[in-house]
């Protein structure tokens, strides 16, 4: 038996796997360095460093067109100095992996190197007198990983891609952690400096409260927090724009008619041995028919840590009429630590686990489509009953036309009544 000891060499490929490979959409972005800042600041107020999370925590995103430059930075924890390098230096190894936090694999900080010239990270930790910075330097990043005739290793190019930088501060009672992404670059519609959609997609994806005009967002809240630890996060797109969530009173169904939530019905999913699985809300509505996506609204949704998974057909599969999905409003929260985001947090871990959830949401989904065949016959039976009432009217406009007509010719009042009746029995039985 061979004892001796393995050469393991991590080749520079891996880096790009991680970055320019493993994140697709590019708004992705903001949802990594979001989760990231998420769980410094529930860290931050279970520490004391912050009275509540709803409070006083917040996550600022400031976006310069012209600078072309986005910057990150929330009130959490930070890093210390010795754990800074420790943390942004490995890779696919968090100290977060079997907790409660929403990050676990350690490379999502990595999602912005593919979009950038330059990427920094700077952080304070309370009781410290000393701010850290870490840049990358993306270009140099990019050649070193393009240059077939540069055989180094992972670390090698790491070290040649970065600086670390260490500053004194008299503030010793800061904490934050702040990204910085300098010369964006431009992409389709430049959706990375784009504030609207932006704020479209952290509506819909961001940990974010529900606006205070949302009339159900009482209800909501307390439905949640009878079996879920839910917490919401203060999100400030350019220091004045509150991130809240996509959901509100109603919403434009076509150019002409607009559709209104009338109610909330809980969702959940227990397991054979009872176990909580997931659970949420759908909201109903008049099920007019598909819901243009353009209203960030349609789509039976899931979430871990209140953080989106994938997009609004995550479980399009699950529905025998596909169709009916783009009917649904609603999401579930996957309470099970057994069901694991994929690394791109794009769906889950394919397992029997899963595949025995999926059996679950199918009941979830035939419930939701029965209630849209329903409201669907209802609106047509309704149709048919506004049809006949029009067409009522018509024959008996039509009657009276002829009536009218008639009674020029005949004066005797008895031979006008004969001929109305006779007109009415003959309409009746069109």
């Amino acid at each position: 038996m061979n004892n001796s000891p393995k050469q393991i060499t991590v080749g520079k490929d891996i880096l790009e796997l991680l970055t320019s490979g493993m994140y697709l959409e590019p708004l992705t972005i903001y949802r990594e360095y979001i989760q990231n800042s998420a769980d410094s600041i529930e860290k931050a107020a279970s520490k004391g460093l912050l009275k509540s999370i709803e409070d006083d925590g917040k996550i600022k995103i400031n976006i310069n067109y012209i600078d072309r430059t986005i910057i990150i930075e929330d009130n959490g924890t930070g890093l210390s100095s010795n754990e800074f390098l420790k943390i942004l230096l490995s890779f696919g190894n968090s100290p977060k992996r079997g907790t409660d936090a929403r990050g676990f694999r350690g490379i999502g900080r990595l999602a912005g190197l593919a979009y950038c010239q330059e990427l920094v990270f700077t952080s304070k930790c309370a009781g410290e007198n000393k701010i850290n910075t870490l840049k990358w330097d993306c270009r140099q990043l990019k050649k070193l990983l393009v240059d077939h005739s540069i055989k180094s290793d992972l670390k090698k190019i790491v070290d040649d891609s970065t600086i670390h930088e260490l500053e004194e501060t008299s503030d010793t009672g800061a904490h934050y952690f702040k990204v910085e992404l300098k010369k964006i670059l431009r992409l389709k519609n430049d959706v990375l400096l784009n504030n609207m959609m932006i704020e479209k997609y952290l509506s819909q994806v961001a940990p974010v409260p529900f606006s205070d005009s949302f009339k159900f967002k009482d209800q909501i809240n307390e439905l949640l927090r009878e079996k879920i630890k839910i917490s919401y996060h203060n999100i400030l797109l350019n220091g004045e724009t509150a991130i809240t969530r996509t959901f509100r009173n109603s919403y434009d169904f076509n150019s002409t008619t607009t559709d209104y939530i009338n109610g909330v019905e809980k969702l959940e999913i227990v397991d054979n041995d009872n176990e909580l699985l997931a659970y949420g809300f759908l909201l109903n509505h008049g099920y007019l028919g598909a819901i243009n996506k353009s209203t960030a609204l349609p789509g039976l949704r899931a979430r871990v840590g209140n953080i989106q998974i994938g997009e609004n057909t995550i479980f399009l599969d699950q529905f025998q009429e596909s169709r009916f999905n783009a009917w649904t409003i609603g999401e579930l929260h996957i309470l099970s630590p057994k069901l694991v985001p994929n690394g791109r947090r794009d769906d889950f871990e394919k397992n029997n686990f899963y595949y025995n959830f999926v059996n679950h949401i199918s009941l979830i989904t035939k419930h939701i489509s029965e209630i849209c065949r329903q409201r669907s016959q209802v609106r047509n039976q309704e149709k048919v009953v506004e049809i006949n009432n029009v067409r009522s009217k018509k024959r008996e406009s039509a009657a009276n036309k002829i009536i009218d007509v008639a009674s020029k010719f005949i004066k005797n009042k008895e031979e006008i009544n004969k001929v109305r009746n006779t007109i009415y029995d003959e309409i009746s039985k069109l």
